[in-house]
């Protein structure tokens, strides 16, 4: 690690639904990259934290930042948004119909983060 310390600025929301669930039953995995604060050194360092399976949302979100805290990674915005692969406008992304509320509704959930598409 060239920098101090490991940081992440936000979280990606991948939702899926497995074939044998019902209709409106979403899973999701959370991602978070994290970095060295040696930006544009040659030998900095990245990561990724990320669910292993694709869990309910808001238990993702809620085990990244649990498991990014005991890790020490610092989080560069406070709080931390949590956004959708493409900002929902592939429409080969695999998305609820209602991904903006359900990020609201993760957020307000998990201490410490926002959805990234939230009005401020």
């Amino acid at each position: 690690m060239i920098g101090t310390e490991y940081c992440a600025v936000h979280i990606v929301l991948r939702f899926g639904r497995h074939a044998s669930e019902e209709e409106g039953l979403w899973r999701a995995a959370a991602i978070m990259g994290f970095y060295d604060d040696g930006w544009c050194e040659d030998a900095s360092t990245q990561g990724e934290l990320r669910t292993r399976y694709f869990i309910e949302p808001t238990e993702a979100v809620r085990v990244v930042v649990a498991d990014a805290r005991k890790l020490g990674i610092v989080f560069r915005n406070d709080p931390l948004p949590i956004y959708v692969p493409t900002d929902g406008e592939d429409p080969n992304v695999s998305l609820p119909a209602d991904w903006r509320q359900r990020l609201e509704e993760i957020a307000a959930a998990v201490p410490g983060t926002v959805s990234g598409y939230a009005e401020r």
